[in-house]
């Protein structure tokens, strides 16, 4: 997994959807979220929990085993490292940068638009979005307690999978942990004095990561 260089006083952008078309050698690209990914290191740093039988969650389960993965697909205001071709940086989401993300997901009916470790175009039948919050104060929502206190903006889901290979050869047998987005957004730089405030945030999320260690994948 990449890591930012401790030296270096690294720019942060703020990732972005808008109306108009990202270019891209050449070619003129919608913005928006394509897919995640299921990845061994999750983008948040922050594993996902996996439920496989009924005393995991206090509702009614008529199957034996439920087969559902949750944790969060992306939190707000996190700094998350990047190194492209050599260029380190930041990029963080906004709350209503988040929202607006993850409204145009469910409105291009993508849930389920899954793939393991971002290979390209290799979705995975049988893996679909069934829940999904956006942890919001003002309307007074918030994924389960036992994912922690999560950033107002964050947006927690929960997978169905269905897929058996998935299943027990890269969820049960901890090859992936957790979720990371894809897609093409644009970029613009924060202010020097936004930044600053971004990397102590980063400190405050690497106790919080510490925190969410302790979560295991449930077999």
């Amino acid at each position: 997994m990449e890591k930012p260089n401790p030296k270096r006083k690294l720019p942060v952008f703020r990732a972005f959807i808008d109306e108009e078309f990202a270019e891209i050698d050449g070619e003129k690209i919608p913005t928006g979220l394509n897919a995640i990914s299921f990845v061994d290191h999750p983008a948040t740093d922050m594993m996902w929990m996996a439920f496989n039988d009924h005393k995991q969650m206090k509702f009614q389960v008529t199957d034996k085993e439920k087969k559902i993965v949750s944790g969060v697909a992306m939190a707000a205001d996190m700094p998350i490292y990047r190194n492209e071709n050599g260029f380190e940086f930041y990029v963080q989401f906004s709350k209503d940068d988040i929202f607006k993300i993850g409204k145009k997901f469910f409105k291009n009916n993508l849930i389920n638009k899954v793939n393991l470790m971002h290979q390209d175009n290799a979705y995975q039948e049988g893996v679909y979005i069934i829940e999904s919050i956006f942890v919001d104060s003002e309307r007074g929502t918030s994924a389960p307690k036992q994912f922690g206190e999560l950033s107002d903006g964050s947006w927690w889901v929960s997978f169905a999978v269905d897929n058996i290979d998935v299943w027990e050869n890269k969820i049960k047998a901890g090859e992936v942990m957790g979720f990371s987005v894809e897609g093409i957004f644009k970029h613009a730089k924060i202010k020097e004095e936004q930044a600053q405030k971004l990397e102590n945030l980063h400190d405050r999320i690497a106790k919080l990561r510490k925190e969410l260690s302790k979560i295991v994948t449930t077999n």
